[in-house]
């Protein structure tokens, strides 16, 4: 009976990792620096970035060395605002 609860068991995981394993990356990242004319970073900079297919936005702030991310955004354009 042991046996057959763990033969069970492992196609009861599989079916839950793998839709997540199969998904793969299906996100992505922006990073970028904000910085003046002198090249030195902005701090504090708002910026948005506008998915050009769905028109959905995100915004952020720069950190203090001018750089900002947009963690785990869809795949697909992007336009990015300061």
């Amino acid at each position: 009976m042991a046996g057959m609860r763990g033969t069970l068991f492992w196609p009861g995981v599989w079916v839950l990792v793998l839709p997540w394993i199969l998904n793969g990356q299906a996100t992505g990242v922006i990073v970028g620096v904000v910085q003046d004319a002198s090249g030195a970073g902005v701090p504090g900079a708002n910026v948005r970035t506008v998915s050009e297919l769905t028109g959905l936005e995100w915004t952020t702030t720069s950190a203090q060395t001018g750089h900002f991310s947009f963690p785990r955004l869809p795949v697909g354009e992007y336009r990015v605002e300061v």
